[in-house]
């Protein structure tokens, strides 16, 4: 025997795990030393047999894989089968009073004053620009008027939104569902928080309050009437005919209103009174 092989009947050298396709190669040369033909055939047969392997157990686990998909689908139709109707019959939303009481109420009053703050943003920047009698003094009053009433509007906004989702909750079994009418209930709170924010960080002062009370309006108008206009949803009512025209001309009167309203201090009329008389 030598080293690191066998001695074969034909005197050759032959190494006991060199084998293919389960034959042992026992035919080589009595150096020692394999072929470079037979080494590669070698080690593409190995290849091979480890692919076949690799192959069969994916192939194991994708059977697997249908046969659990089709025990969860006999499942569910098994107990689809033995229930009743799944689609229950959808309650009326006006079926109770106690809704209607507090989230209609709530959301008129929060909707209601914040277009009364927006209005009074509308005094403000028409008496700060073309009065000149519309001192320091009364633009700020009604900063603080509008600063009020936003504060108002915000609580009641907040509130009817949350009494209206109960109210989903308790009519449609759901609390929210990303309704258009919703999603403008809850751009309303946000832009009046947005704004409160701004005042209390002192990023803006009293023009820019009522500058941003003023796109309240628009944020309002849309949410309150022109989400009707989308023509889905559940909350989807109301008439709509010749709505769209009042609302764009809405929408262009109050950015109208507010491109007036950031123009230089230093062209209000109020403004130059005041440096004339001093």
């Amino acid at each position: 025997m030598e080293e690191g092989g066998v001695l074969s009947d034909h005197g050759r050298i032959g190494n006991p795990h060199d084998r293919i396709n389960g034959k042992d190669l026992d035919f080589w040369p009595a150096s020692g030393h394999q072929p470079l033909f037979f080494r590669h055939l070698y080690r593409l047969d190995r290849r091979h047999s480890v692919s076949r392997h690799r192959a069969n157990h994916q192939s194991e686990r994708r059977q697997c894989s249908r046969l659990h998909r089709w025990f969860i689908t006999l499942l569910l139709a098994y107990n689809l089968g033995t229930q009743d109707d799944t689609f229950k019959v959808m309650q009326a939303v006006l079926d109770t009073q106690f809704w209607l009481a507090t989230h209609v109420v709530c959301i008129t009053v929060g909707y209601g004053t914040t277009f009364v703050a927006g209005m009074l943003a509308f005094a403000y920047i028409i008496g700060a620009v073309f009065i000149p009698a519309f001192n320091g003094a009364i633009r700020k009053v009604f900063s603080n008027l509008i600063y009020g009433t936003i504060c108002f509007s915000l609580l009641f906004s907040f509130v009817g939104t949350v009494l209206g989702g109960l109210w989903a909750d308790d009519s449609w079994g759901r609390f929210w569902g990303w309704d258009p009418k919703e999603n403008g209930a809850l751009i309303i709170v946000i832009w009046n928080a947005l704004v409160l924010h701004a005042r209390w960080g002192a990023m803006i002062k009293e023009r820019g309050l009522a500058v941003l009370a003023i796109f309240g309006n628009v944020v309002t108008a849309w949410s309150w009437f022109g989400t009707n206009q989308l023509g889905f949803g559940l909350h989807s009512y109301g008439f709509t005919e010749g709505v769209l025209y009042m609302l764009g001309g809405w929408v262009l009167l109050n950015l109208v209103l507010m491109a007036v309203g950031m123009v230089p201090t230093q062209m209000w009329l109020s403004e130059r009174s005041r440096t004339s008389s001093d």
